[in-house]
């Protein structure tokens, strides 16, 4: 799976864009007074700024793909150089996911968002890299992964799949299921669990908009998600 655009909601367009384009240095594409884009590897990200009637009442998470192999320099020396400090449990640098073949580094937006680096050693072969700094624009690779909190992940599975030829290709129960592939996870959570590594950062239902490269049906899930198809 290829998301080509994902579209997010905030209360405060202006710290996002500072946080997106001055402080974290992705490249803008587009902005007006309701929305602003920025260039993310080979995914369009897009916040757009609500009125009041969006409550937000918890957080977001999405995750970058970065070379494998620059990880610890992105989480070591980019992120610090550029003011962002790294979300942890407290105790461990780096979330390291057994059955996934991956290491991740956690830090927040301007809204307390939970973003993610991650590198994926099933992927080190197709993205190496002989580069010892690490640079956003050469090797953040795409977003790859989008939280979706829902009441019954297996229901949202369901319907994924009468929409899309989309794959479970990691099922915790009804507590978490990542759908698609390791180029694109839609991360089905039960809704109010927390992000990790967070305990006081949970999930919600919030406006989400994820274009993805392929054939599908555009539909809307549960009034805050939308998922459109581009080929």
């Amino acid at each position: 799976m290829k998301f080509k655009i994902i579209r997010l909601s905030t209360k405060n367009i202006h710290l996002q864009r500072q946080f997106y384009v001055e402080k974290l240095g992705l490249q803008l594409l587009n902005e007006n007074k309701q929305v602003f884009s920025v260039k993310a590897g080979k995914t369009i990200l897009e916040i757009e700024e609500k009125s009041d009637n969006f409550i937000k009442n918890g957080y977001y998470h999405f995750c970058f793909n970065i070379f494998p192999s620059l990880l610890e320099d992105s989480a070591e020396k980019f992120l610090p150089s550029r003011g962002i400090s790294l979300v942890t449990n407290g105790k461990d640098k780096y979330t390291v996911h057994k059955d996934w073949n991956a290491k991740s580094a956690y830090f927040y937006d301007a809204d307390e968002n939970i973003l993610e680096f991650i590198a994926r050693y099933n992927l080190k072969d197709e993205f190496s890299t002989n580069d010892t700094n690490f640079d956003i624009d050469k090797h953040l690779i795409n977003i790859s992964e989008i939280g979706i909190a829902v009441e019954d992940t297996s229901n949202f599975a369901e319907t994924l799949q009468q929409n899309m030829e989309v794959k479970i290709w990691r099922d915790y129960g009804d507590a978490f299921k990542a759908i698609g592939d390791e180029n694109g996870l839609i991360l089905a959570t039960k809704l109010d669990r927390p992000w990790i590594p967070t305990t006081d950062h949970p999930n919600a239902a919030l406006p989400t908009e994820v274009t993805i490269e392929g054939k599908g049906t555009n539909f809307v899930f549960n009034n805050f998600y939308k998922f459109n198809f581009v080929n």
